[in-house]
């Protein structure tokens, strides 16, 4: 259940606005999900925590749903938790995928939080997952 639910939670923030900022004329501008999911992939090579977040959570999705191995699904969901919640720490995000202007983080959007809670779900499935001993256990018999 949490499983969809994290699915469906990660893919609704991709529509709403995850935060608004001011730019360098100190105009206001709301910045949404997909624009990010498509500028944090360039912040992959800038060893910035929070650009992790997206693929951490594609990777919980794939072992949750193919091994369900319980130790793999919470490291991975542990480390996309902590890879979203780190954006709380930046105050700055690019405007351009050159990375030359950057903005003044305002405030967060429903996105943002949506996006935040799409891997604590993962964890919360991760967490109801069988134990892999058990599983390897029932397999062998």
């Amino acid at each position: 259940m949490f499983y969809n639910l994290a699915i469906l939670v990660y893919t609704a923030s991709i529509i709403f606005d995850a935060f608004t900022l001011t730019n360098s004329a100190n105009e206001e501008q709301s910045i949404e999900g997909y624009t990010c999911l498509v500028l944090t992939m360039f912040g992959l090579f800038g060893f910035y925590a929070y650009c992790w977040a997206n693929v951490l959570f594609l990777m919980w999705v794939c072992e949750a749903r193919n091994t369900k191995r319980k130790k793999h699904c919470l490291v991975i969901s542990t480390a996309a938790i902590l890879c979203a919640f780190s954006f709380l720490f930046e105050t700055k995000f690019p405007l351009d995928e050159a990375g030359i202007n950057y903005g003044t983080i305002q405030s967060y959007g429903l996105g943002f939080y949506l996006w935040c809670a799409a891997p604590v779900l993962g964890l919360i499935h991760s967490l109801t997952l069988k134990d892999d001993i058990s599983q390897n256990a029932s397999e062998s018999t």
